[in-house]
């Protein structure tokens, strides 16, 4: 399936401090979600993945999936350029499209 792409800000605006930066995908039931997560933090150090154990969250409505969470922070303390943000968002992307790729090499 489709990675779902989401931005909180922290703390309040119009000058906030920080931007969590979140994907979630969705990993087969029968597979592994630990060793797929401990697979892409020994890889990755932009951003961290785990796996979402609470049965409660909107993020886990599908059965039959194990809810991969892929996380990360932008801050903006001190002197952020936009060229800055920008970069940061565009790894992000990266590091998103990466999950999804390496989510269908893990599974196959």
């Amino acid at each position: 399936g489709e990675i779902e792409w989401s931005i909180l800000f922290g703390d309040e605006g119009p000058f906030f401090s920080r931007a969590l930066l979140f994907a979630i995908a969705r990993l087969d039931q029968e597979l592994d979600p630990f060793r797929f997560v401990n697979s892409w933090n020994e890889a990755h150090l932009e951003s961290t993945a785990i796996v979402s154990t609470d049965e409660n969250s909107d993020a886990n409505e599908e059965e039959g999936c194990w809810v991969i969470i892929l996380r990360s922070m932008l801050t903006f303390v001190g002197s952020v350029s936009s060229e800055h943000v920008e970069f940061k968002l565009e790894m992000w992307i990266d590091e998103g499209i990466l999950l999804q790729d390496l989510k269908f090499s893990f599974v196959g």
